[in-house]
């Protein structure tokens, strides 16, 4: 899997979600201060934009 700088850590607050483009739509999701993951940006029960939702708990809602 290639490597592609997206945004730095000062950019995406803790607890927030943000929309990027690659490939395909991801989500990104800032869980605490050291950790970021990537999913699918569509969620799989509802086929909603999971960047439109908000972060709890480390759960998108």
């Amino acid at each position: 899997m290639a490597y592609t700088k997206v945004c730095t850590l000062d950019e995406l607050a803790v607890g927030t979600a943000r929309f990027v483009q690659l490939d395909e739509p991801l989500c990104l999701v800032r869980i605490d201060e050291q950790t970021v993951h990537a999913v699918h940006d569509t969620c799989s029960h509802q086929e909603y934009p999971l960047h439109e939702g908000w972060v709890e708990n480390g759960d998108i809602e």
